[in-house]
């Protein structure tokens, strides 16, 4: 992420440049900073080893991006860019007029006492920046602003500590911040799939601050094939009739400024009640030549405990209750009681109740003519 404040920065022969100090406003950023650059756009002077630069964030937390380094005098030199990050080079340190500064990226760099040669010692421990400026001690490296929150005010402190050259830093700076995208792990599901049934998401866990974002979809049997539930963008969903003989899957999303990452539940067992079928059985039978029996041939998508009853006016079958396995189909036969007899024309009413393994209850009811 990216912030700019556009404004052109003008260094004096000595003092605060203008204006001083330039801020760039922060907000809306979420997740951990891991990195933090600045860049300084159109900057030239005639004398860079005046120059002094400060970074200060919202929480105080500072760092020096130049001071007293680079060229001697050069007359009219050309405005450069300017990037700071903590893997560049040191800023150079020249002894003789005429040789320019590079644009490039380089690491913050002041020096203390001088660089190697005994050159290029900063002012900073006896000159400190003005107000509102922090005071002494100063240090060089944008990994202290590594974790903090970024929102808030940014201050670039910039002054030239002694007469007679000027600059500027004609397109004003930007600042650049890196932020760890998040990372999820599945997110779980709690309740029965069953219509009218309340689910609810557990969820994943999130990493780098990342915000949760729900969706449930509807998919086939077999777990595939899933599409998004409209509206259902919630940590809970209310199963519903459309929803029967799918299983369900929840996608969760982590977001923050940095990215995001999606995962998603397991899917769930097939949204009950069951879906009874009754195909194969025959509407009209011949009980008689069934040894006084009614065959039912059953099928469900889900496993469960089946109850068969059957009556014709006040003449009732024996009922009959079978365990059922998903997607097998089985032969029911309902016997007559002893000495019965089938009145002509009658009808049966046959009635199929299946309770599955989540608690749902399926009814299904056909009307058998008896011959």
């Amino acid at each position: 992420m990216t912030f700019t404040n556009g404004v052109p920065l003008a260094i004096p022969a000595s003092g605060p440049s203008a204006p001083y100090p330039s801020d760039i406003a922060v907000s809306g950023v979420t997740g951990p900073v891991t990195r933090v650059n600045a860049i300084l756009h159109g900057f030239h002077h005639e004398y860079t080893q005046d120059v002094r630069v400060l970074l200060v964030g919202p929480g105080g937390q500072s760092s020096v991006l130049m001071a007293n380094v680079g060229t001697q005098h050069v007359d009219s030199p050309a405005p450069v860019e300017l990037s700071f990050d903590d893997s560049g080079l040191a800023v150079p340190c020249y002894v003789n007029d005429d040789i320019p500064l590079a644009g490039g990226v380089y690491a913050p760099t002041f020096y203390p006492t001088g660089d190697s040669t005994g050159h290029c010692d900063s002012s900073l421990d006896t000159t400190p920046f003005e107000a509102p400026a922090p005071g002494s001690p100063y240090a060089a490296g944008l990994a202290a602003f590594n974790g903090v929150n970024p929102d808030g005010v940014w201050h670039l402190y910039v002054d030239d500590d002694s007469n007679p050259d000027s600059g500027a830093i004609d397109g004003g700076w930007s600042l650049r911040l890196t932020i760890t995208p998040p990372t999820l792990s599945a997110p779980l599901v709690k309740g029965a799939p069953e219509v009218g049934t309340t689910l609810t998401g557990v969820s994943g866990a999130i990493t780098s601050g990342g915000a949760a974002f729900w969706q449930w979809q509807r998919c086939n049997s077999h777990g595939a094939g899933c599409a998004p539930i409209k509206g259902a963008t919630g940590p809970s969903y209310k199963a519903a009739r459309a929803d029967r003989g799918h299983t369900l899957v929840l996608a969760e999303t982590a977001l923050n400024s940095g990215g995001t990452a999606t995962a998603s539940s397991p899917h769930s067992a097939l949204v009950g009640p069951a879906l009874l079928s009754t195909s194969g059985t025959h509407g009209s039978q011949k009980v008689s030549k069934q040894k006084g029996r009614l065959v039912v041939k059953v099928r469900s998508n889900l496993a469960g405990r089946l109850t068969a009853s059957a009556k014709a006016g006040k003449l009732r079958f024996r009922s009959v209750k079978r365990k059922l396995r998903a997607d097998r189909r089985t032969t029911l036969r309902l016997r007559l009681p002893r000495g019965a007899s089938i009145p002509r024309g009658a009808k049966a009413k046959l009635t199929l109740t299946l309770k599955d393994a989540h608690g749902g209850r399926a009814v299904k009811r056909m009307t058998i003519r008896l011959r």
